[in-house]
This record gives C-alpha cells, sequence and structure tokens, in this order.
C-alpha cells in the first residue's frame, strides 16, 4: 500500500467525522430557525423532513466508518480506491437530497454541493474532481429544468423561501446554474488551491494520487521529483566536497607552518646545547684541570641534563620528520656490535653515576654485516639505552644482547634485546606503550621529564626497515625490549599509490 492510500484512508476518518458534525450542526440549526424564525417567516420547507434526514445522515453514517476500520486491518490499492469512490458517491447523494429537502436550488442550497467537490480535491487529483464539478452543475440546473417543467414537486412549496431565490425565474435560475457548474469546474481544475487545508495539509503525501488509468503520468512524477532530490543532494555533496577541501588546504598550511617552526627551532637549539654537553664532557674528563669529587657530582647532573635536553628536541625533530616523510632510508652495510658498542660508550657517565652495569653479549662466531640507516638505528638505540638506565635503580645491570638465531631463516635478519631490571610497566597500561606521547604512570612518577614519543619514534623506524619491535615486561622486575632487522633492505617498496 502506497503513501498516498494510508492518506486516504486517514481522510476517509476524517470525512465520517466531518458528516458527524454537519448533521448535528443541523439539527440544531433547523430547531433554532423554527423555534425563532417560525411564526414570522415563510420557511417552505419541511422541519420534519429535514429532521429526519439529519437523523438518518447520522445513523448512515456508522456504516463508512466501520467499513473503513474494516478494511484499514487488511487494506489493498485496490480496496482502498474503491472505497474512496463509494464515500464521494455518497457525499453527493447526501447533497442532492439536502438540495432536494430544501425546496430546490437558491443562493445558499447550491453551495452544498461544493462538499463532495472538496472530497473530490482531497482524494485524488483533477479529472474526478472535474467530473464532480460537471455533475454538481447538472445537477442544479436539472432541477431547475424540471421545475419549470413542472415534473419536479418539492415536499414544500411557495416563494420567498429562507433558502431560495426570491423570484421563481426560469432563465435567472438556469444563468444561476450553469455560472455555478463553471465555476465549479474552475474550481476543480484548480484543485491545488484546496492542499493547503490546515487538517490534510500534514498527512498529505508529496506524490500526488494515482487515477485510474493515470499510473504512468505518477511514475513520471516520482522520478522527477527523486531527480531534484538527487540533483539537490548533488549540490550539497559538492559543497562538502569542496569545504573539505579549502579545509585540507589550510589543514596543510597549518602543518607546513608547524613543521617550519619546529625544525628552525629545534636546530637553533642543537648547537648550544651540543657546545654546553661538550663543555661539561670536557670538564668531567679533568681536560680543563682537576676538580673535586663535588664538583664532579655537580657537573655530571649537569651533564645528564643536558643530555635529556638534546634527546627531547632529537626526538621533536624526528616526530615532525615522520609526520610529514615517510622518508628515505639512507642504508649502508654496518656492522651491528661495533655501532652497539659505540652508543653504549656514550652512556658511560650515567653508568656510572647511577652505579650500573652494562654487559654486551653477542655471539661468538662473525657475524654479517646488516643494511640499515646507522644514524636512524643509533637513535633507536640511545631510547632504549637511555631508558634501560633511566628507569633502573641504583647497582641494577642492564644487557645489551646481539642473537644471530635468524640468520639460516627464510627472510635472514638479526635480533638486538635490550634487558633491564628496572621499574618495569604495569600490566594495564602494556598496550599503550608504543602510543604517541604516552608515559607509564611509575615512569612519570620516576622521571617527571619526558615527552612520550621515544618508543612511537624507535617503532617506527624498526618498520620502516622492514623490521619489528615487541617487549616483555613484569612490574617491579624488569623489561625487555626486542627488535629484529633484516641483512638486506628491499628495493621496492609499495606504499598507498603504488610502487615505488
Amino acid at each position: 500500500m502506497t503513501e498516498f492510500d494510508k492518506f486516504r484512508l486517514y481522510a476517509l476518518r476524517r470525512f465520517v467525522f466531518f458528516r458527524w458534525l454537519f448533521a448535528f450542526v443541523g439539527i440544531v440549526t433547523v430547531i433554532l430557525i423554527s423555534v425563532a424564525w417560525g411564526q414570522q417567516v415563510d420557511l417552505n420547507f419541511s422541519i420534519f423532513h429535514l429532521l429526519a434526514f439529519f437523523v438518518a445522515l447520522i445513523i448512515i453514517n456508522f456504516l463508512p466508518y466501520f467499513i473503513i476500520d474494516g478494511i484499514s486491518k487488511r487494506a489493498t490499492p485496490e480496496r482502498v480506491l474503491v472505497l474512496a469512490y463509494v464515500s464521494l458517491f455518497f457525499d453527493f447523494v447526501m447533497v442532492t437530497i439536502l438540495v432536494y429537502l430544501l425546496a430546490g436550488p437558491g443562493l445558499l442550497s447550491g453551495f452544498f454541493f461544493f462538499w463532495p467537490i472538496i472530497s473530490a480535491v482531497v482524494l485524488f487529483s483533477f479529472w474526478t474532481p472535474f467530473l464532480i464539478a460537471l455533475l454538481s452543475g447538472t445537477t442544479l440546473f436539472t432541477f431547475v429544468f424540471l421545475e419549470d417543467l413542472e415534473i419536479l414537486h418539492y415536499l414544500s412549496s411557495g416563494t420567498g423561501s429562507f433558502f431560495t431565490i426570491l423570484e421563481r425565474d426560469t432563465l435567472f435560475l438556469s444563468a444561476y446554474a450553469m455560472l455555478y457548474m463553471v465555476t465549479a469546474i474552475i474550481f476543480a481544475f484548480n484543485y491545488h488551491l484546496v492542499k493547503p487545508v490546515k487538517i490534510f495539509q500534514a498527512h498529505r503525501p508529496l506524490t500526488e494520487p494515482i487515477e485510474v488509468g493515470d499510473e504512468k503520468k505518477a511514475q513520471d512524477q516520482w522520478i522527477a521529483k527523486m531527480n531534484e532530490k538527487l540533483e539537490q543532494a548533488n549540490r550539497q555533496l559538492h559543497s562538502k566536497d569542496l569545504e573539505l577541501k579549502l579545509a585540507k588546504q589550510q589543514l596543510e598550511k597549518l602543518e607546513q607552518a608547524k613543521s617550519k617552526f619546529i625544525s628552525v627551532t629545534t636546530h637553533q637549539l642543537r648547537t648550544p646545547l651540543s657546545a654546553i654537553k661538550w663543555t661539561f664532557n670536557m670538564m668531567l674528563s679533568e681536560q680543563l684541570g682537576q676538580i673535586t669529587d663535588d664538583q664532579k657530582t655537580f657537573l655530571s647532573k649537569g651533564y645528564e641534563s643536558t643530555q635529556r635536553m638534546i634527546s627531547i628536541v632529537n626526538n621533536l625533530l624526528n616526530l615532525d620528520h615522520i609526520g610529514t616523510d615517510q622518508g628515505e632510508l639512507s642504508t649502508t652495510m654496518v656492522k651491528l656490535p661495533e655501532l652497539i658498542e659505540k652508543v653504549a660508550f656514550e652512556f658511560e657517565n650515567q653508568l656510572e653515576s647511577k652505579q650500573i652495569s652494562l654487559i654486551i653479549k653477542k655471539p661468538d662466531r662473525e657475524m654479517p654485516e646488516v643494511e640499515i640507516d646507522p644514524s636512524q638505528i643509533r637513535m633507536v638505540l640511545e631510547n632504549l639505552i637511555d631508558n634501560a638506565i633511566k628507569y633502573t635503580k641504583k647497582d641494577g645491570q642492564v644487557t645489551i644482547k646481539i642473537k644471530d638465531d635468524r640468520i639460516n631463516s627464510v627472510n635472514p635478519s638479526m635480533e638486538i634485546a635490550v634487558e633491564d631490571s628496572g621499574i618495569g610497566i604495569p600490566e594495564e597500561e602494556q598496550k599503550k606503550i608504543f602510543h604517541k606521547f604516552f608515559r607509564a604512570s611509575n615512569a612519570v612518577s620516576v622521571e617527571p621529564d619526558g615527552t612520550g614519543i621515544g618508543l612511537f619514534i624507535a617503532k617506527d623506524i624498526i618498520e620502516r626497515h622492514g623490521g619489528t619491535m615487541w617487549f616483555e615486561s613484569v612490574a617491579q622486575q624488569g623489561t625487555s625490549f626486542h627488535l629484529t632487522l633484516p641483512l638486506r633492505q628491499d628495493k621496492i617498496k609499495v606504499n598507498d599509490e603504488g610502487i615505488q
């Protein structure tokens, strides 16, 4: 059942209540007129017949009420259409009888024929209201013609009726009937003027009702409306697409400005920080003269703070580099044990100040060189060793293991593990450890300073080398970070846009 069939059922129910209301108003009106003016004016209609008509209308109107209620439960488009025509015929017969009881067509009684016309406009499109208008005007003209030939005799007779024209002039009455017919036809032709009726406007569907034999026209109307909606949706999508493109351009400009700011700032900071670090190193190594133990303690703290500042600046610079350019790797053949020993040597002062031992374990046999970007892998190793020392208590131990178990596998690779006996990582926080800007709660309590991007950058570097990175940790017992590096880098890399 279509949306308009549902609307027809709704309108038919409303018409039933309107008929009851009309009948009650008619009864009250007839009684008031007969009581108030019955003795002064020749009413020229039968009070008894009118009262009987309205009472009968109230009773008979129960029939369409029950029929509509029954059809609603198993309604089909055909049943609803037949019911609409039956309701329209019922209204036309009712009005015809009422006009006859009011002693024929008159200035007031003739206008009752607008009732079935309005019903047809609400329930149908053009042709049905047009035919009802034609039939209404013809009925009024027939009343006048039969009365003039003395073929039709009303239940009451005489002139000067409250409802009829003052003069029973045949020509005048014929002109009146013809004028009504023309007016009714024009009214039916402009049926859309009735649509804004408040009680039906909110419930009438957008599509026009389908007349018998007019399915093609209704389909064309539906297709036209759908095309109009699609065009409107396309215009909205185009507008949104344009807004998104402009927003993307704005974001790209902001990203470029941010990257430029970070790049300039970090490069400006690295030079003076490196000079400070070198000065501290010279003083600690007594190249500028001998120092006392107390002086060495304070200088070591200054050296460590400077080292942390350099690490933060480097992390910011590398994070910006990762965000803006997934980057080409400057790979070369490197001996991993030598690279690890060089990186570990840079942490001698930190190890000595915290009295932590660092052990490097490597296979006894000669290991092959690995194709890596040494500066990038150095950054990863620095981050892992620095974290291991930072979160290991005094007199603890850090172990770096180089494993060659995977050399003879399908994808030959080397494995490096950095183990410590430190504070570990809480189990409930381990899933977030490689997230950008995340730091474990116990790590923050031990070392408030930190960006939380070191491990994020390290994992990204290892994955861009074609390796993997993972960890094992037990709270208060220590952590072991593992990474693998393939012996050779693939020369063909695949990204989202295709093969490079």
